[in-house]
């Protein structure tokens, strides 16, 4: 049921968005922005309630008691104040964060996300998680480039052929 309304609410998010584009050169660009907001929450908030009942939410990290470092990723995801999902993940301390935008969410099974994601304002991946609920841990299995490079397949870095860890739930303040 769930699937049913998400694909009805991506079609009339699809089709007001084409009306949009067809009426774009007799409207006013102030006119138009409101409708396109409206339907960016709409995918916001139907990603939200995909990841929200995994337990997705929170700081995730290799080691949650010890510090963020290269070898110990934390991340952090989040909805932001304009009901925006997404994450961060901080290498310790000196590196920069690398904050990621999830523009969609599906669940595929029982423990698989797939996610389609901005890394820093600019670079898109598509990325599957398994997330073992039991546990309370995530883990990468593929990320793949909007190109098609894939960074991470089968559990493996493309590039060395490392394993990728398991992150494992930390415990938050409110916990």
């Amino acid at each position: 049921m769930r699937s049913q309304f998400k694909a009805a609410a991506r079609r009339a998010a699809v089709s007001a968005l084409l009306a949009l584009a067809l009426f774009a050169a007799c409207v006013p660009p102030a006119a138009i922005t409101p409708v396109i907001t409206s339907a960016l929450a709409a995918t916001s908030a139907e990603t939200v309630a995909i990841l929200e009942p995994l337990g997705f939410f929170g700081t995730w990290a290799v080691r949650c008691d010890e510090p963020p470092g290269p070898q110990n990723v934390f991340r952090t995801a989040y909805v932001s104040a304009a009901g925006e999902p997404g994450f961060s993940e901080s290498l310790g301390a000196g590196l920069a964060d690398n904050i990621y935008r999830i523009l969609d969410a599906r669940q595929d099974g029982e423990n698989q996300l797939m996610l389609s994601i901005e890394l820093n304002n600019g670079i898109r991946q598509q990325l599957t998680m398994v997330v073992d609920r039991e546990r309370l841990r995530v883990r990468t299995l593929t990320n793949r480039l909007a190109d098609g490079k894939e960074l991470v397949k089968n559990g493996a870095v493309a590039a060395n052929g490392a394993r990728t860890p398991w992150l494992t739930r930390c415990k938050d303040e409110t916990d």
